[in-house]
């Protein structure tokens, strides 16, 4: 049976800076251990709110050197499929 788990860090309260690299810093990292079957877009949206951030500008993730926005299921299958 495949594991239906996948980790996702999340950076949080601090802010994004770039010279030659980009960076993310200050804030603090959580860790989330996430369902394949349950990781859906407004799911990550009311999770980040129950973190304490009720008013949300934008999401961001990471993968393959760059940023990409959290915008839509779309999005969220792509944070799926990477993971696989």
């Amino acid at each position: 049976m495949c594991d239906q788990r996948f980790e996702v860090v999340v950076h949080h309260g601090g802010h994004f800076a770039t010279d030659e690299y980009f960076k993310y810093i200050g804030g603090e990292t959580t860790n989330w251990s996430c369902d394949r079957d349950r990781w859906f877009y407004f799911e990550v949206l009311g999770t980040i709110k129950e973190m304490g951030y009720i008013s949300i500008k934008g999401s961001w993730y990471f993968v393959e050197q760059m940023l990409h926005l959290l915008s839509d299921d779309n999005g969220a299958i792509n944070m799926v499929n990477v993971a696989n």
